[in-house]
């Protein structure tokens, strides 16, 4: 049985949403075995209301016990016990059993990462700064990813073998495309994709195997990485060594406005 990517887990990390029903303990001993306790507690729903539910419960309880035990020692058993559900409801909300409740980790955690990078990276005025905000932004959310740190320090060979051969192009490939329509005010076509991989490649190699004297979450460090080795690459790519936008933003219309506006005022 092959291992999930877990390359983008995290427990409770910063930016996190956890769900407030994931913490739940052990069954109270006057419960009967195979039931699920907290069911009739659930407000009433369609189905599949209940097993979206169900599975934020699942998910978030499963990270819980990544972060605590492991991957290899996690149990579907296990993630039920911390969900507050039975096994059968595990089941019957993943029918792919254990793997299939990890690849909904990972996607839902990846959702999350992105999310909180993109808004970081949405802000940056300048080609440069798109880097420096998703390299530092997506280094700090693995750092505070305690599911990572766990597996990285008991099984690290798990997430090597997700980030060898085809399988680095892969995730470098998916991570590069997402961050290409933030550079796309500086950069076009093949030039923004290229750039994007160089970020997710700082990403890569610095925030999982990065050397310990070097920091990838502190902003003045990563400055100095980009400034010195990637923005000159961008400007090269660009031709001109002007870094000014090709598709304005709110605020570059915003002044060309006022400009106009002064413009035809002095004529």
């Amino acid at each position: 049985m092959e291992a999930a990517p877990l390359v983008l887990v995290r427990a409770k990390g910063p930016g996190g949403v956890p769900c407030p029903d994931a913490t739940a303990g052990p069954r109270s001993a006057g419960s009967s075995t195979g039931s699920d306790h907290r069911e009739s507690a659930a407000a009433p729903g369609s189905p599949a209301g209940r097993a979206n539910r169900y599975r934020e419960r699942v998910i978030d309880a499963t990270l819980e016990c990544l972060g605590e035990l492991g991957l290899a020692a996690t149990t579907v058993d296990d993630i039920a016990r911390r969900a507050g559900c039975s096994r059968a409801t595990v089941y019957r909300v993943f029918p792919g059993g254990r793997d299939a409740v990890l690849a909904a980790v990972v996607e839902t955690e990846a959702a999350r990462c992105m999310a909180d990078v993109a808004v970081r990276m949405g802000a940056a005025t300048t080609a440069q700064d798109v880097v420096i905000e998703g390299v530092v932004g997506a280094c700090r959310w693995i750092a505070g990813n305690q599911a990572l740190a766990k597996i990285m320090a008991d099984e690290p060979g798990v997430v090597a073998s997700w980030l060898a051969f085809e399988r680095e192009g892969r995730l470098l490939g998916h991570a590069a495309r997402w961050a290409v329509p933030f550079l796309r005010r500086w950069l076009a076509g093949r030039d923004a994709l290229r750039v994007a991989e160089w970020a997710a490649r700082l990403v890569f190699v610095y925030g999982l195997y990065g050397p310990a004297t070097h920091d990838p979450t502190d902003e003045v460090w990563v400055r100095h990485l980009v400034g010195t080795f990637v923005t000159p690459g961008i400007e090269m790519l660009r031709g001109t060594g002007d870094l000014t936008p090709i598709v304005p933003g709110p605020a570059q219309a915003a002044r060309a406005s006022d400009q106009n506006d002064q413009n035809d005022q002095s004529g």
